[in-house]
């Protein structure tokens, strides 16, 4: 699984036919700011602010509190 994931692939990981977790590859910081301006259309500073913004917001927040939220 990992393997495949480091060549990019996101592995759904299932139990009885229903997902219960995913392995997605680790993207580099360009590659994050990449893709929130072109998901947003946001210009390249707008897009490393906000990058930087969830990263910074990212730390802070308490696994647990994350594995409640529900999946979507």
């Amino acid at each position: 699984m990992l393997e495949a994931v480091e060549h990019g692939e996101t592995v759904v990981v299932t139990r009885d036919g229903r997902p219960i977790g995913r392995f997605v590859p680790e993207r580099t910081v360009v590659e994050r700011i990449a893709w929130i301006q072109e998901k947003y259309r946001m210009s390249p500073e707008a897009a490393e602010d906000f990058a930087r913004s969830l990263e910074e917001n990212r730390d802070l927040m308490n696994m647990e509190a994350v594995r409640e939220w529900p999946a979507g």
